[in-house]
């Protein structure tokens, strides 16, 4: 059972507002208030029955500004019958499914409920992950919550999702209840240990056979986690009605675990690197998941790590006496024996922060741009003015993918970018080293070059006459932000995003840099060299990636 309210009418006002706002001009504010008026009449004239159905429930239907893009995103929520700001809260979160709007589960009362929108149809990862923990932040702000009854729950794709982002950031959530789902990597259910799942299928449902969400339970009792559930649906095939009474009288005997004194954490890249006390900083090398295990026995710590070399570990005096000697020992080898500073931290370093290296949000692939404020380059130098708006085109394309509601990164010419730009922004840069103002500027200090119809890498180059080359690497201007770049050596090969990125799970999603040859009777990509990306921001051995 779905729960809508008006979201093809909030949806288009949404988009208009969008599509404004990238006006970036005085006279755009004017419109978006005025829409607002106008938006607030229509819902005066709406449905008496309707209305009068929203206030009994008190259903909302709100909108919020994006940290990323400054883009107005959904969020619909629900407050229970007998709310009161006056005590704290449960509050669950839940995740829609593919080609749905936001969502919220049906038979809930006595819990705040959120459905967050997250960029559509992007699996709740990345820009969509951002928002829904910006939807938590801002339901934080409007009512009175519960900070250790935060719960998740989703449907199909939003099942994934509560897989995949209860997994991640276990210490987040007092409960998770995927419906109809599968988990995307049964390797991370080991950390789960402190975080309860109940898993619900259906027997009938043919779009996600129900033995892909058993698979995730066998492996949690396995690993000896009794306090997973399962339960399937006899006579359900893929849908959210599910016994929600039953859930919810569960889920508020949940309460999350904030200071386990042993935590086993698995990670598959930087991306998502904290889980309770333990915070994962580096791995040694970036093509390989890491593992953090530890446990923590009096004033002694044991730690136990598989390709990881930098961690930090955020103590307390409820984990041990932090006004005592400490003792760490890591893969049995004593590294720590003393007193913990005064922010009753330990930081495990081996490899230096001045050395230029993946790091906790600058540690790509390539998808991650679309993770935080990013500026549109285009450039205009070129005497081929069809290079010129290939760029542009190219950059258009890039904020409005076909599988993503579109972003509202401003897009500029190479000409107006600014000092402050560059320190705010991650830039994305499409053109070439001739045409390109900023890639001309920075050439020489990233790893790919392209000349004329050649691309060079390090050791290798490759020769097309339609080639390019997508890189996403630290700004060399700027080490805290990306520079992506976007380059081809001709117009019909720049003006090829469509084709190179032309489904979310497209290839683009997860590399660092690609090589490719545009092929024109296809209108498609032919890739000469792909990857990732080593620990350093090297070029690794093609076989590892």
């Amino acid at each position: 059972m779905f729960s809508y309210i008006d979201w093809s009418c909030t949806k288009l006002f949404i988009k208009i507002t969008n599509f404004i706002l990238t006006l970036r001009c005085k006279a755009a504010v004017l419109i978006v208030v005025s829409l607002f008026a106008i938006m607030s009449k229509a819902a005066d004239n709406s449905s008496v029955v309707h209305r009068r159905e929203n206030v009994k429930n008190k259903i909302f239907n709100l909108t919020f500004r994006s940290r990323i893009d400054g883009s107005v995103q959904p969020m619909l929520a629900k407050l229970p019958k007998d709310y009161t700001p006056d005590k704290a809260w449960p509050l669950l979160v839940t995740l829609h499914g593919l080609g749905d709007g936001p969502i919220l589960a049906a038979d809930v009362e006595k819990m705040v409920q959120i459905g967050p929108y997250g960029r559509g149809s992007v699996w709740f990862t990345g820009i969509g992950r951002q928002d829904v923990f910006e939807c938590i932040k801002n339901a934080k702000k409007l009512f009175n919550i519960d900070e250790d009854r935060i719960f998740l729950c989703g449907f199909s794709m939003g099942a994934v999702a509560t897989f995949d982002i209860g997994l991640k950031f276990p210490h987040k959530w007092a409960a998770c209840v995927p419906v109809c789902g599968k988990c995307p990597n049964l390797e991370l259910i080991q950390n789960a240990q402190h975080l309860p799942f109940w898993i619900n299928t259906g027997k009938k449902d043919s779009v996600i056979p129900p033995q892909y969400s058993k698979r995730a339970f066998r492996k949690a009792q396995k690993l000896g986690f009794e306090n997973w559930k399962y339960t399937r649906y006899d006579d359900l095939g893929h849908s959210f009605s599910i016994d929600f009474k039953r859930i919810e009288k569960w889920l508020l005997k949940q309460k999350r675990c904030k200071n386990p004194k042993r935590v086993s954490y698995k990670i598959e890249n930087l991306a998502t690197n904290r889980a309770y006390w333990i915070e994962v900083t580096q791995l040694n090398k970036y093509s390989s998941p890491g593992t953090i295990e530890a446990d923590i026995n009096g004033q002694t710590i044991n730690v136990s790590t598989h390709n990881i070399c930098n961690y930090t570990l955020y103590l307390n005096d409820k984990l041990l006496d932090c006004d005592k000697p400490v003792r760490i020992i890591e893969n049995n080898n004593i590294i720590f024996n003393d007193r913990l500073n005064n922010d009753e931290i330990f930081v495990r370093r081996e490899i230096s922060p001045q050395t230029l290296a993946k790091r906790p949000g600058l540690s790509g692939p390539l998808w991650d741009i679309y993770s935080s404020s990013s500026l549109l380059v285009y450039g205009t130098k070129s005497s081929d003015k069809s290079m010129t708006e290939a760029a542009k085109k190219c950059a258009e394309s890039f904020a409005d993918p076909k599988w993503m509601e579109p972003v509202t990164f401003k897009i500029v010419p190479d000409t107006d970018v600014t000092k402050s730009d560059i320190e705010m922004n991650n830039l994305v840069l499409f053109g070439s080293e001739q045409s390109n103002e900023l890639l001309a500027k920075i050439k020489d200090a990233l790893p790919i070059r392209i000349d004329g119809n050649i691309v060079r890498l390090t050791n290798e180059q490759y020769k097309a006459e339609n080639i390019g080359y997508v890189l996403i690497y630290p700004n060399p201007l700027n080490h805290d932000k990306y520079v992506a770049v976007f380059a081809a050596s001709t117009p019909r090969t720049l003006n090829c995003f469509d084709s190179i990125w032309p489904a979310f799970n497209s290839m683009p999603r997860e590399i660092d840099f690609g090589v490719f040859e545009f092929l024109d009777r296809e209108k498609n990509v032919k890739w000469l060299r792909k990857g990732l990306f080593s620990s350093k921001w090297k070029f690794q051995d093609p076989s590892r990636n």
